[in-house]
């Protein structure tokens, strides 16, 4: 706040010095050098050990071929700039994703999927919006950045049927931009 007070208060500082039309330029290329280094990690809740033991192989002796236990459906990543996304996420194994809206909304849908364990949610939000919905009987835990932003947990709480072993974490930051958690 400090840096951007001050960027604003420098031409009156220095007459000769022009800052108002280099602040806005400044401010997307650091936005923009936030996202390509921010590190991602695409293999969500799977170690070494675990991805050889999930990829597909031949089992020639039994002449049964195995399918791979991650599927694409397993992980989510999206992305919505300028624009919205709706998904319905029918995995009985949801490992866990990416969800990253620059002034755009997703829509995520969970009432038909399950999940084993803590399975982490990765969301990075600028100027957008979440609306996720998920099963009465996961626990919903926040572990997100706000800064001029919110989180609206709008879950009924009529029955205390949460199952501890069911959790979504919910990581990452939301700059103007608002997360809303259902139920159905």
């Amino acid at each position: 706040m400090v840096i951007v007070g001050g960027a604003f208060l420098a031409g009156y500082i220095i007459p000769d010095l022009e800052t108002k039309k280099f602040i806005w330029p400044s401010v997307l290329i650091l936005i923009g050098l936030a996202f390509i280094l921010m590190p991602r990690s695409k293999h969500w809740n799977c170690t070494p050990k675990e991805e050889k033991k999930n990829s597909a192989f031949i089992n020639v002796e039994a002449g049964v071929i195995d399918e791979a236990q991650n599927s694409k459906e397993d992980i989510l990543d999206t992305t919505s700039i300028f624009g919205g996304i709706k998904k319905n996420i029918l995995s009985k194994n949801f490992k866990g994703g990416d969800v990253t809206n620059i002034m755009g909304g997703t829509e995520l849908n969970f009432s038909q999927a399950d999940i084993k364990g803590e399975v982490v949610l990765d969301m990075t939000q600028i100027f957008g919006g979440t609306k996720i919905v998920v099963p009465s009987d996961w626990d919903v835990k926040s572990d997100i950045v706000a800064i001029f932003g919110g989180i609206e947990d709008k879950r009924s709480m009529e029955s205390n049927n949460i199952n501890p072993n069911k959790a979504l974490l919910l990581k990452g930051t939301s700059i103007f931009a608002g997360i809303e958690i259902r139920n159905f």
